[in-house]
């Protein structure tokens, strides 16, 4: 996971064999992460999250067109192109925290779970 993609309020997921939770990121500072409370220094304990289908639906996003490959939220398009998900910049986006900070980008916004 490279952590110069990672952004307050970031979803991953933990991936020890005590946990599968997710995580939303809440500061950090140089290569150190915070959870609420909580400092995480070892990246190599979470995952970033594939993008589904449930993650689209809990974005909020819909299906347009002919296609069920196709999802947009206000002005924000992403079509599904062999497993990856890509915008009209041709920007790719496999994981939840990848979309996040996309939909932040091109709106100013953050993508919130409604």
């Amino acid at each position: 996971m490279d952590e110069k993609q990672i952004r307050v309020g970031n979803l991953f997921e933990r991936i020890d064999t005590m946990s599968n939770e997710t995580l939303g990121v809440a500061e950090f500072t140089a290569h150190t992460w915070y959870r609420i409370g909580e400092c995480i220094d070892n990246l190599e304990w979470y995952t970033p999250i594939p993008l589904t289908k449930e993650w689209f639906l809990k974005f909020g996003f819909k299906k347009e067109g002919n296609t069920a490959k196709y999802w947009t939220l206000g002005t924000v398009d992403l079509w599904e192109i062999s497993g990856t998900y890509v915008n009209d910049l041709d920007y790719e986006v496999k994981y939840v925290h990848q979309l996040q900070n996309l939909y932040f980008a091109l709106t100013g916004e953050e993508l919130i779970i409604k």
